[in-house]
């Protein structure tokens, strides 16, 4: 089991998604996805209760660290149910979804279920109420898989619960289309949460021609500007985004945070402006 590196590079996780659509920030973070995927389908299969998988979707994922696949199981018996798999760079695990509603609740549970075997290990109390980890029981496994879990505490779950839109939620209500306006808090349609600073024109053929998503190509509007909370700036149909509410103080602060240097001035008086607010 390799160790993570203790300062990855600048974490971008990849959306809520059907794993046929799945996209990493490059071609090689889709190879590795996808090959984590491989590997949560083969986990789950390898299960004599497994008789058939369904419905694969990405809730949550770095290429070859970690990802929270959803899945949705039909049993031998013919009870079809949806488990998490967690699968990367650690052991693979599934998960029942009454405690975990999104991919961040999944990653926690994956957490604790680890620790608990950890100290099962450590205290030599048995392995029966523990969860199953295909690695040998020895204290070796157990401070390997502690330094991983501390590695994932500290860079993914964080990054996972800011992430974890309400779109990822099991039990979704039905979408009821709001009317978006500068100063509202939006996840686009490829998940990403950003505030809305003006209108924007509706961009040029060759533009739409290169998205992925093609309900792009086909929206008619308003497009709409927006600051995401990673940095930059992006634009958006209004058919294709989801209001979450008012944009904050706070919001504005993790923009400026994670935008460029040279243009954070410039970032925080805009969207300042745009809340009707005093200066940061």
């Amino acid at each position: 089991m390799a160790r993570p590196e203790s300062k990855p590079a600048r974490l971008r996780p990849t959306a809520f998604v059907p794993v046929s659509e799945m996209r990493g920030d490059s071609a090689k973070d889709t190879e590795l996805l996808q090959t984590m995927h491989r590997g949560a389908r083969e986990f789950l299969s390898s299960h004599s209760w497994c008789k058939s998988i369904a419905d694969d979707r990405l809730g949550f994922g770095v290429g070859g660290v970690i990802a929270a696949f959803l899945f949705k199981v039909t049993r031998t018996r013919g009870r079809a149910e949806r488990l998490w798999v967690i699968e990367g760079d650690l052991p693979s695990a599934y998960l029942v979804t009454d405690r975990a509603k999104t991919s961040h609740e999944a990653l926690v549970m994956y957490v604790e279920s680890m620790r608990d075997w950890i100290a099962a290990v450590r205290s030599g109390t048995g392995l029966k109420d523990v969860f199953p980890v295909r690695a040998a029981a020895t204290k070796k496994h157990a401070s390997m898989l502690e330094s991983r879990l501390r590695f994932l505490e500290k860079q993914i779950v964080p990054l996972a619960r800011r992430f974890a839109v309400e779109r990822t939620t099991l039990r979704r209500a039905t979408r009821k289309r709001s009317v978006i306006r500068p100063g509202d808090l939006i996840v686009d349609n490829l998940f990403r949460a950003g505030v809305v600073v003006s209108s924007a024109p509706r961009p040029g053929r060759t533009w739409l021609a290169m998205q992925n998503d093609k309900r792009v190509r086909k929206a008619k509007g308003p497009w709409w500007k927006v600051y995401p909370l990673d940095g930059g700036v992006i634009v958006a149909p209004e058919d294709l985004v989801t209001r979450r509410r008012r944009a904050t103080i706070d919001d504005v602060r993790l923009i400026v945070e994670n935008d460029a240097p040279a243009v954070r001035d410039a970032t925080g008086r805009v969207l300042m402006a745009t809340l009707g607010a005093p200066t940061l």
